[in-house]
């Protein structure tokens, strides 16, 4: 009698279905949205282990995290929901039932209905998924949401940038859908790095972006919605070449604690073959080994719990050989070649140091000047610092004396 009337139930709220399309997950009665934030988890008919997924407070925080991005797939008359590089069907070996009145959903598989089941008791801001198959007196926390991601609405999708640099604003990013930047919004990544002259050297992606590409935005915006994307499943452009990897999490002690036998779902930071999207002592764009970017991640390693600094989730970070210079200034195809290849001018002439619109042995001794303290009246302390590292060494001076050979 009690399936039977649940099954009435159901049949009287699925008036509608829901298209195929990228939503947000939203609760009814908390009003916190949904979030993927790894990739395992369990529903089944003796119980749930729903801990990969997290329920925050604030439209403002989905914003810019593709964690909160949930793909609805149609298979038949159920579901797969697809987020980060993972979905239902994956970990759990089905598809979910949604229910949907035209307004709210509910969602429904092997016999339970998923609800948010209470607060974090660590964090108030926090909500805590579960699948029952009733909470008597929290129908509202149910009943879910599922407004379309849409770059004309308010329910959109914008980077919020994290790095600033020479007056433009930037952010790693790393996400499991292919977009389509507005405006003037760019998509970066990294072709090739000169270890000699400490460059990464950068391409952009025209048009709309593949999935799963670790990329550096640039910003017209300091805000996420001057920095707008259209998300769509096109095929979209991808990185050719890209030396940039990318990370969907950032959670070690689910993984290690619940389970133990899978990998850890973080990338902990290694100084010696990695580095991240900051700034350099000049203040300009660059792959760097600092520490300031990163999180710290809960997690067991070598049998003791401890704090690792790791990539934060959802971010892209640059693959490095370990001889590699700690800082790798950011240039276009076309900036290097102006400052390395003999080409350019202005700014971009590196090397050119006394002005005389050559690069000479006369340039190289000019560094030496800087060096030394001795007379630098009249000499550009900018086209000095050859390699873009914030100093002037005797390392500029040498690059100045390998171009001109390498152009003779």
């Amino acid at each position: 009698m009690v399936m039977a009337a649940m099954l009435s139930g159901m049949a009287a709220f699925a008036q509608k279905t829901l298209d195929e399309g990228f939503y947000r997950v939203q609760n009814n009665g908390s009003g916190r949205y949904l979030y993927v934030r790894d990739c395992t988890g369990d529903v089944s008919t003796l119980g749930a282990d729903m801990g990969a997924i997290e329920l925050w407070n604030g439209l403002e925080n989905a914003i810019s995290d593709p964690g909160s991005i949930i793909y609805l797939e149609k298979h038949g008359g159920a579901y797969d929901l697809t987020s980060q590089g993972t979905g239902v069907y994956q970990i759990m070996g089905m598809y979910m039932s949604i229910f949907y009145d035209g307004k709210f959903c509910q969602v429904y598989a092997s016999g339970q209905y998923l609800y948010e089941t209470g607060d974090d008791d660590f964090d108030p801001e926090k909500g805590i998924i579960g699948a029952v198959s009733n909470m008597p007196g929290r129908s509202q926390y149910k009943l879910w949401k599922t407004p379309l991601v849409d770059s004309n609405t308010d329910n959109y999708f914008g980077f919020t940038p994290t790095v600033s640099a020479a007056g433009k604003n930037y952010a790693p990013f790393y996400a499991d859908f292919a977009y389509t930047p507005k405006n003037d919004v760019k998509t970066w990544y990294v072709s090739k790095i000169d270890k000699e002259n400490a460059v990464a050297i950068v391409k952009e992606i025209k048009g709309t972006v593949a999935r799963s590409q670790a990329v550096f935005i640039e910003c017209p915006s300091t805000t996420p919605d001057g920095n707008k994307i259209d998300l769509t499943t096109a095929a979209g452009a991808a990185a050719s070449g890209n030396l940039m990897k990318g990370t969907y999490f950032a959670n070690g002690e689910r993984n290690y604690k619940d389970h133990t036998g899978m990998s850890p779902a973080f990338v902990a930071f290694d100084k010696t073959t990695m580095r991240v999207l900051s700034t350099n002592a000049a203040g300009k764009l660059a792959f760097v080994d600092d520490e300031k970017a990163l999180v710290d991640v809960y997690a067991k390693v070598n049998n003791k719990w401890q704090n690792v600094k790791s990539i934060p989730h959802n971010q892209s970070y640059l693959v490095v050989d370990s001889d590699c210079p700690t800082s790798l200034v950011v240039m276009t195809e076309a900036e290097y070649a102006a400052a390395f290849g003999g080409g350019g001018s202005g700014e971009e002439k590196k090397g050119d140091v006394n002005g005389d619109g050559k690069t000479t042995i006369t340039d190289a001794t000019c560094i030496v000047n800087f060096i030394t303290g001795a007379n630098t009246a009249g000499l550009d302390k900018e086209a000095a610092d050859v390699n873009g590292d914030g100093k002037i060494t005797i390392t500029d001076a040498t690059l100045i004396i390998k171009k001109i050979i390498n152009n003779n």
